[in-house]
């Protein structure tokens, strides 16, 4: 860029620099904004990711609960199929047909 300086007559050369210092001035401003929305964007994922991870945690949270209720169903149906197969004598009887 200097070399274009150089080489650009006196008469249009305050203007060319006023016109880059213009152009320079703009492009600054435009990359902080970019910036800026760069790390809006990346604060927006990072809470994206958080929630994903809650969601998980409670997915999983969930899937052990039913897995443990379904284990205690399971445990209570065989408790209560193995004492209709095994009647117990009554206390007190000599009988143990009965």
């Amino acid at each position: 860029m200097e070399s274009m300086i150089m080489n650009a007559p006196n008469t249009n050369s305050g203007e060319d620099l006023v016109t880059l210092e213009a152009e320079i001035t703009e492009l600054q401003r435009e990359n902080a904004r970019v910036e800026s929305q760069m790390i809006k964007l990346k604060s927006d994922i990072n809470a994206i990711e958080s929630q994903i991870s809650v969601g998980d945690r409670e997915n999983l949270m969930i899937s052990q609960k039913t897995n443990l209720n379904e284990y205690y169903k399971s445990l209570r149906n065989n408790v209560i199929t193995f004492l209709g197969h095994n009647r117990l004598p009554i206390v007190g009887s000599t009988d143990i047909t009965k």
